[in-house]
């Protein structure tokens, strides 16, 4: 919890605007505009496949609603002894 309060702080801008894209793509979804037509609308999502974009408005709908939480913790070693995670290549 500690970490998505320092990103939200470190960058309130990009906080918003994930908000604001959810926002809009959600309205969009619920008026029953294809993700097709949303590449031709919004411009910033032209390279992201149907299933992108239909993804992001899924858990971004399950987030808002409280279907869906992910936390933090998932993620923090439980011990001294945890093995850290493998460096990507």
């Amino acid at each position: 919890m500690l970490d998505t309060l320092i990103d939200s702080l470190r960058s309130p801008l990009g906080t918003a605007r994930l908000l604001e894209g959810f926002s809009t793509l959600n309205r969009a979804d619920k008026a029953g505009v294809s993700p097709q037509q949303m590449r031709a609308v919004f411009s910033d999502l032209k390279g992201h496949s149907d299933e992108q974009i239909r993804g992001f408005v899924g858990i971004g709908q399950k987030l808002v609603s409280g279907e869906a939480r992910f936390a933090g913790t998932a993620l923090t070693p439980s011990s001294d002894t945890a093995e850290p995670a493998p460096k990507p290549r």
